[in-house]
C-alpha cells in the first residue's frame, strides 16, 4: 500500500520479525487472534490484488535492533530522506474498514449479552442432585 498502486507491480517482499507468530500469520495467512485476523484478511486482501506475496523469517533479536529502535521512534541511525511519509487515514483499504465495524458490533452485542445474563436472578436448583459416579458404578445386589 505505502511502495505501489494497485496492480503497479507483481513481486515477493522479504522481510525479517524477532516475533515468530508474525512468520506463521504471514505464510499461512491465517490467525486465531483477534485483531491480527483481521489485519490478516486485509493483507490477503491486498496481495491478491497486487500479485505479490509477504515472506517474513524469524531473526533473533539481538540481530533486529534497527526495528526495535524504529518501532520505539529513535530515528539516529536512519537517514531523514529514505523516511517514506504514511497517512494511515488515507491508504486505500479494503477490507479492514468494514471487518472492524462489524468486529465493533459484535463486541458490543456480546458486552450486551453478558451484562443481561448478570441481571437474570439466579435459579434455585431444585432437581435432585445427581449421584457421585462411584454411586452409580456400584454393585445393589450381588449376584
Amino acid at each position: 500500500m505505502v511502495f505501489g498502486n494497485e496492480g503497479s507491480f507483481t513481486g515477493c517482499f522479504t522481510g525479517g520479525t524477532d516475533n515468530q507468530s508474525n512468520t506463521f500469520a504471514t505464510r499461512k495467512l491465517l490467525s486465531t487472534k483477534f485483531p491480527l485476523t483481521i489485519l490478516i484478511m486485509e493483507l490477503s486482501e491486498q496481495s491478491r490484488t497486487r500479485n505479490a506475496a509477504l515472506s517474513l523469517r524469524w531473526v533473533p533479536r539481538e540481530q533486529n535492533q534497527e526495528a526495535d529502535d524504529l518501532t520505539n521512534m529513535v530515528f539516529e541511525k536512519f537517514d531523514e530522506k529514505n523516511r517514506v511519509p504514511v497517512d494511515p487515514s488515507k491508504l486505500q483499504f479494503l477490507v479492514l474498514n468494514e471487518l472492524n465495524i462489524t468486529a465493533g458490533e459484535l463486541y458490543q452485542d456480546l458486552l450486551k449479552d453478558k451484562q443481561d445474563k448478570s441481571q437474570k436472578p439466579a435459579k434455585t436448583d431444585t432437581a435432585v442432585p445427581k449421584r457421585k459416579v462411584t454411586e452409580r458404578l456400584k454393585w445393589k445386589d450381588p449376584w
